[in-house]
C-alpha cells in the first residue's frame, strides 16, 4: 500500500539506460554513465507501485513521515 501526499511533487532524474531515479546534479547517470531525463521522481513511484498491483492512496496525513510512506507485504 502506498500513500502519498495530495499534490506533492519531487523533482529528480531518471537515467534513460538502467532506470535508476535519483536527484542530481550531473548531466550522466552515476551508475551506468547514462543519458538522464528530468521527471517527477513521485510520478515515478506510483507508476512503479501500478506497475507491481500496489493499492495508492492520496491523503494529506503522510506529511510527517516524508509525503510518502508505504506498508509493505513480503512472504
Amino acid at each position: 500500500m502506498l500513500f502519498v501526499e495530495k499534490g506533492y511533487k519531487l523533482r529528480g532524474w531518471i537515467c534513460e539506460h538502467c532506470q535508476q531515479v535519483m536527484q542530481t546534479t550531473s548531466n550522466e547517470c552515476p551508475y551506468c554513465h547514462g543519458k538522464i531525463s528530468e521527471v517527477d521522481v513521485i510520478e515515478e513511484i506510483i507508476e512503479f507501485a501500478e506497475r507491481t498491483d500496489a493499492k495508492i492512496e492520496f491523503t494529506s496525513n503522510v506529511k510527517n513521515l516524508g509525503h510518502v510512506a508505504a506498508l509493505l507485504r513480503y512472504k
